[in-house]
């Protein structure tokens, strides 16, 4: 759900280019996903939006169910990267 909230957003703004980059290591998965779009007018809330907000909850979720959120709005585009805790289980028969 978090992949998808990033790229739905990122490919509702962004005019050519969206890249996702998924990075496993150390027990995490960094999730990152780069656009050539304006950037965001004001960072997610860190509560709930009213009922009658008419946007901004997908974000709120990325924000409370990832463990880091960030934002960078630079020259070329938009990047928003966030991380998750990932294990492994062994293999059947291991």
């Amino acid at each position: 759900m978090i992949i998808a909230e990033l790229l739905a957003n990122a490919i509702r703004v962004a005019p050519r280019t969206v890249v996702l980059d998924l990075e496993v290591a150390a027990g995490r998965c960094h999730v990152t996903v780069t656009d050539d779009g304006p950037g965001f007018r004001e960072l997610p809330p860190d509560t709930l939006p009213p009922l009658e907000a008419e946007g901004s909850r997908g974000l709120f979720l990325v924000r409370t169910l990832s463990k880091g959120f960030a934002v960078q709005k630079g020259p070329a585009g938009t990047v928003v990267c966030c991380w998750l805790p990932v294990s492994f289980a062994a293999a059947p028969g291991s």
